[in-house]
C-alpha cells in the first residue's frame, strides 16, 4: 500500500505532466500560427507569446481538459472529465494533513499533558474520597497513563526533531563539526557588526584624503564581505524560519541582480513545520 507521501509525489507527478501536454498544444498552436520554421521547442519559446488572434483557440484548449486538478477543502482531487477513461491519467482523492509549526505543536502536547495529569488527580481524588467505583477508577486511570505516556514520548520526540533541524555541519580548520543554526546566526550577527565598524572609518579616512583610492578600494572590498555575510546569513534564518524570502529581483549594474529580503514573521518557513499525526 503506497505511503501518502508517494501518493502525493504522483499526484503532483501526474499534474505536472498533463500540464506540459496542455502547454504543447498551446505551444503548438502559437507555432502553426507563426509560421515558425524551428521544430525544436527550446529554440521556439524564448520568442513564445500570446497573440489575441490565438487567445480564443488557447481557451478552447484549457476549457476542455480530460482531467481536472484542484484543491478543494484540503483534499487534492484529480477527476477525469472525459467518458474515455483511457485519455486519463488515474482520479485521486487525497486528504492534506493539518500542519503545525513546531512552537505550536510543543504547547499543543504541553496543554494536553497538563490535561492529563490533572485528570488522574480528579479520579485518585474521587478513589480516596469513594465518589466513583473503584473498578470505574481504575479503567479511567489505566487509561490515562497510557494518554499521559504517549505524549510525553511524542513530545520528546518533536523536541528531538526539531534540534536536529536546527543543527548545521561546518568546516572548522578541516575538521567537520557540528554546529546550532542558532548559535552561527550570532556569530555572522558579530562579524557584519563588526565589518561594518572598520568600514565606517575606512569611509571616514577616504572623506579626509579622497585622493586616496587605496582606501576606497578597501572600503568596497568590505562592503562586498559585509554583503555576501547578511546574504548568508538570511538564508540560515529563513532556514530557521525567522524570515521570509520575497522574490522581488531588481537589476543592477554590470548585469548583477539583487534579491531582496524581508523579516515577515518568527518560525514561518517549511523547514520549522511539522505534520500533526491525530
Amino acid at each position: 500500500m503506497p505511503t501518502i507521501l508517494e501518493k502525493y509525489n504522483k499526484y503532483y507527478k501526474n499534474e505536472n505532466e498533463y500540464q506540459e501536454k496542455i502547454d504543447k498544444k498551446i505551444l503548438d498552436k502559437k507555432r502553426k500560427d507563426d509560421n515558425w520554421p524551428y521544430p525544436k521547442d527550446e529554440e521556439y519559446k524564448p520568442n513564445f507569446k500570446l497573440t489575441s488572434n490565438i487567445k480564443k483557440e488557447v481557451k478552447k484548449i484549457t476549457s476542455n481538459q480530460s482531467m481536472t486538478f484542484s484543491v478543494k477543502n484540503r483534499v487534492l482531487e484529480a477527476t477525469c472529465n472525459t467518458e474515455d477513461k483511457s485519455k486519463c491519467s488515474e482520479e485521486m482523492s487525497i486528504p492534506l494533513p493539518t500542519v503545525y509549526q513546531f512552537d505550536e505543536i510543543k504547547k499543543k502536547l504541553r496543554n494536553k499533558i497538563e490535561f492529563i495529569k490533572k485528570e488522574i488527580i480528579r479520579w485518585k481524588l474521587n478513589l480516596l474520597y469513594k465518589l466513583d467505583n473503584e473498578d470505574v477508577v481504575l479503567r479511567e486511570f489505566e487509561q490515562l497513563k497510557e494518554q499521559l505516556s504517549f505524549n510525553q514520548q511524542k513530545l520528546k520526540k518533536i523536541i528531538s526533531i526539531q534540534k536536529k533541524k536546527t543543527i548545521f555541519t561546518v568546516d572548522v580548520n578541516g575538521e567537520q563539526e557540528n554546529s546550532n543554526l542558532n548559535d552561527i546566526v550570532e556569530k555572522y550577527t558579530k562579524n557584519i557588526n563588526e565589518e561594518k565598524y572598520k568600514f565606517k572609518n575606512l569611509i571616514q579616512d577616504f572623506k579626509k584624503d579622497t585622493t586616496e583610492t587605496s582606501v576606497l578600494d578597501a572600503a568596497m572590498e568590505k562592503y562586498m564581505k559585509i554583503k555576501d555575510s547578511i546574504d548568508q546569513k538570511r538564508e540560515i534564518e529563513y532556514k530557521l524560519g525567522n524570515i521570509e524570502v520575497e522574490n522581488h529581483v531588481k537589476k543592477m549594474l554590470r548585469g548583477e541582480v539583487e534579491v531582496t529580503h524581508i523579516l515577515i514573521k518568527e518560525k514561518l518557513s517549511y523547514n520549522n513545520l511539522e505534520i500533526d499525526d491525530n
